[in-house]
């Protein structure tokens, strides 16, 4: 089977575990193999985007003629190296559920376990090397079967991935209403409980993202936001250590909006925050920073306010920037 075909069945969302097996092996050959994919991955992207009726066999077709086309390119290598190794952080509490449930005939017991966070996050190493940080208020589960039988986990929370590779037996995440297929990479999830939408942000490798009537493929520095009531999927190119920032006890942001930062403080704190200042209301007025988790809203304010020419007050909950 050629590489071509298999890229053209991953694009379209009709590959099997076998597929995606030789694809990982063949991209991790050779540089060059990444860059044609991806170039490959975004052409596929502008033709259904642009194409909305186009028919996925037209599609392939084009995407052959494409493959070829693109076989001399070369590419620019867009992967992330891998952070410093983690710091340890204490885990108020880890709870392990051993919950047994007998077949009716042949009466076998499953083990399941389960790590809880409280007000801290902590890492953990899974029997088959994957690494796994786990946000404040997080839940892991998986079974004594994993590493033997599938690599399958569930997660309720936040957590950071570090997927050992093993092209035989892909790990899973499984998710509210959604579930995430890899063999082995780096990115980060964050769904919790009750929240509208889950979100994944790639960091190297790929991933395949499965909601009940889509399956998507994520590149590195990528972000997908899933709409659980609508099954909408958004996908932004983004700068991926923002969404890990929390593993170092920190809020980092590069170059986004003034109005999208007071948004997300608003989000943080709990409060309202109104600009009257209509020029700091344009996508123009941009910041960059990191602030450390303990940091208060005042102080935060007081910061921005160096780089930025703004004044605020505050009566009761509600801020008011002028």
């Amino acid at each position: 089977m050629s590489i071509d075909y298999i890229i053209s069945r991953v694009l379209s969302g009709e590959a099997s575990s076998e597929d995606i097996l030789l694809l990982s092996e063949w991209l991790s050959m050779d540089q060059a193999h990444k860059k044609e994919f991806a170039d490959l991955k975004n052409y596929w992207d502008a033709e259904v985007s642009f194409n909305t009726s186009v028919s996925p066999l037209v599609a392939v077709e084009k995407l052959f003629v494409h493959v070829n086309e693109k076989k001399k390119c070369r590419r620019r290598c867009n992967i992330l190296m891998v952070l410093a190794p983690l710091a340890a952080s204490i885990m108020l509490l880890i709870y392990i559920s051993s919950t047994f449930f007998a077949a009716s005939e042949n009466k076998n017991v499953v083990q399941y376990y389960t790590y809880l966070t409280s007000d801290n996050q902590t890492n953990l190493s899974l029997s088959d090397g994957t690494k796994v940080s786990l946000n404040k208020y997080s839940r892991l589960t998986y079974s004594d079967s994993y590493g033997k039988e599938n690599r399958s986990v569930s997660l309720e929370g936040e957590a950071y991935f570090e997927v050992s590779s093993n092209k035989l037996l892909p790990f899973e995440l499984k998710l509210d209403k959604a579930s995430i297929e890899v063999v082995g990479t780096i990115f980060n999830v964050k769904s919790e409980a009750g929240a509208a939408e889950i979100k994944a942000t790639l960091l190297e490798g790929f991933i395949f993202f499965k909601s009940p009537s889509q399956k998507v493929l994520l590149l590195p520095n990528q972000e997908l936001n899933f709409n659980k009531k609508s099954n909408g999927i958004a996908i932004r190119e983004v700068y991926a250590q923002e969404a890990i920032a929390w593993k170092d006890g920190v809020q980092r942001y590069k170059s986004i909006s003034f109005k999208n930062l007071i948004s997300q403080l608003e989000t943080r704190y709990g409060v309202s925050i109104i600009i009257n200042k209509a020029a700091l209301k344009m996508p123009s007025v941009r910041v960059s920073g990191t602030f450390a988790e303990e940091q208060s809203l005042d102080n935060i304010l007081n910061l921005v306010a160096l780089s930025i020419p703004l004044k605020w007050t505050k009566q009761g909950d509600v801020y008011f920037i002028n």
